[in-house]
């Protein structure tokens, strides 16, 4: 297989399967591996960002309207630790009181 079949043949397997083959060539091109990499569900974008699978379930949208929620979205578990570590040092290096500073 030559390098446009190989084009063609990705071309027509990501429009099928929603899956897309890639080629990979040894550096002195003495063979060729191939493998085929997957599209992620939005619920294992969902996972992903750290949100619970039946986070969109009640909410009737499209799959490429939840791609682009995931997407834009903020990832909790990086989110939060980070927080906690602002909180941490603004009570350390400053002497306003965060929590008289909230508001009910």
């Amino acid at each position: 297989m030559d390098d446009r079949e190989r084009t063609d043949a990705s071309d027509n397997a990501e429009k099928d399967s929603g899956s897309v083959e890639l080629y990979a060539r040894s550096a002195d091109s003495s063979h060729t591996s191939e493998y085929v990499v997957r599209r992620l569900t939005p619920t294992e974008c969902a996972r992903l960002q750290g949100f619970p699978d039946d986070w969109c379930a009640d909410v009737p949208h499209s799959d490429s309207a939840e791609y682009k929620l995931w997407g834009n979205g903020i990832s909790l578990p990086v989110l939060l630790p980070m927080m906690k570590s602002m909180r941490n040092v603004l009570m350390r290096d400053s002497h306003i009181n965060i929590e008289e500073t909230q508001h009910e």
